[in-house]
């Protein structure tokens, strides 16, 4: 079954702009602002998909450690709630960096 997505490349738009700053036809949509795919194909092939996918991983191998942490070492629960604290909040900024430099990217070439 075919299924009908806003391009990522242009955003719908149809048009991207080149490195000289002039509006050009976006070849992945040939400037139609959508494209095609079926449903088996490219599950996570937005960016959207990969963050979250890597959200995920990351959390679940932060967890993994953290209880082979907690078995190991029997530390005391104010350490280990600021553990979980430091892994949580290093996930929030890798994520909130990525957000502010695609945004910045983004902002910068005029999509």
């Amino acid at each position: 079954m075919k299924h009908k997505q806003v391009c990522p490349d242009c955003s719908g738009y149809g048009i991207l702009k080149d490195d000289r700053g002039l509006d050009e036809i976006c070849r992945k949509c040939a400037g139609k602002g959508f494209i095609f795919f079926r449903s088996r194909e490219k599950v996570f092939a937005t960016r959207f998909m990969k963050l979250v996918l890597f959200s995920v991983l990351f959390l679940i191998i932060f967890y993994i450690l953290f209880v082979v942490y907690i078995t190991t070492f029997k530390a005391d629960f104010t350490i280990e709630i600021i553990i979980l604290f430091i892994g949580h909040a290093a996930l929030a900024t890798v994520l909130i960096s990525y957000l502010m430099i695609k945004s910045l990217y983004e902002g910068k070439n005029g999509a």
